[in-house]
């Protein structure tokens, strides 16, 4: 006879790294509504130190195992990119709900082909991109949508840290980074939002470089800079980096340009949190009833960043239908 209790929704954990460590285990201590049912890592050593933390009953090293436990309905996939397809389709077929970590895969084509087998399979994708589920960020986007600062014109998207690049082998290889550095991690979370701020968006016109800080890693770019033009009507502009030399260990920022006023994620009124409890809630909302989730801005985001680094490789802007 099983132990959980029915109002529990039932998951496991695919990855033991700092993105569970730091964003995830706090949430999930958090919350009755969830039980984590097993954890895997490649060596199970991490999966087991937080296995102990959680009290998670069963520990893996082979995803499969995890995925092939009845009594899980959902999974959390924190991986790196390059596993994420492989990892989605099974599960998929183990007739499991999934949450991808950010970027969800390493082509569109991929998450393409991934939301296909999700609907035949009658089962939930969604992405975290956190950021996106921010309060201020949120909030920005709502106030946008609204017309509160009317026609939307510019849209001016930063995210530079001093934090240097991952020191893992997969992070310095665009194949298995989700298409390569600093663009793929950090300036997916700012398209993500980008995009919301423009959400009728048909076609755009994109431009980006990129550049790093040596040649140690001549394929892993460590600033982006882009320009983005949508519709022929609203100029994105997207600074990212890290390794910065900077006083400040973070300069992030979102700001809306409009019509008649001009807004800043800065702008919202209380502190915010790191949007996965919201990212939580959207998700096990959705896998309870079965009902795929809105990945609309999702798809826009992907297709922008494959093209920006399109753009960057043949050194020419690049046409995106988002349709």
């Amino acid at each position: 006879m099983s132990t959980f209790s029915e109002q529990q929704h039932r998951v496991g954990l695919i990855g033991a790294g700092e993105v569970v460590r730091r964003f995830y285990l706090p949430v999930l201590e958090s919350r009755s509504d969830i039980q984590v049912r097993a954890i895997c890592s490649g060596d199970g050593r991490r999966a087991a130190e937080i296995a102990q933390l959680l009290k998670i009953p069963s520990v893996a090293v082979d995803y499969r195992s995890l995925l092939d436990d009845e009594e899980i309905e959902s999974v959390f996939v924190c991986t790196p990119p390059y596993m994420h397809f492989e990892i989605a389709s099974y599960a998929f077929q183990c007739g499991k709900n999934v949450l991808l970590e950010k970027p969800p895969c390493g082509t569109y084509e991929e998450l393409a082909s991934l939301q296909a087998i999700s609907a035949q399979s009658g089962c939930v994708l969604d992405v975290t991109f956190n950021n996106a589920a921010r309060e201020d960020n949120a909030w920005l986007v709502e106030t946008v949508q609204q017309g509160k600062i009317g026609a939307i014109e510019l849209i001016e998207l930063e995210w530079l840290r001093t934090k240097p690049r991952p020191d893992k082998a997969w992070a310095n290889n665009p194949q298995t980074a989700g298409g390569g550095g600093i663009l793929a991690d950090l300036g997916s979370h700012l398209l993500r939002i980008g995009v919301s701020l423009v959400p009728q968006a048909r076609r755009c016109i994109a431009y980006c470089r990129t550049t790093r800080h040596s040649s140690s890693c001549a394929q892993i770019e460590d600033i982006a800079c882009a320009n983005i033009l949508v519709d022929e009507a609203v100029q994105i502009v997207l600074k990212v980096g890290w390794g910065m030399q900077m006083n400040v260990p973070v300069r992030f920022s979102v700001v809306a340009h409009g019509a008649t006023a001009s807004l800043s994620s800065k702008d919202y009124p209380v502190s915010s949190s790191d949007g996965y409890f919201s990212v939580l809630d959207r998700f096990i909302a959705a896998a309870r009833l079965r009902q795929q989730s809105d990945l609309t801005a999702v798809n826009k985001a992907m297709r922008l960043l494959h093209a920006l680094y399109e753009s960057s490789r043949l050194g020419v802007p690049m046409t995106v239908d988002l349709r």
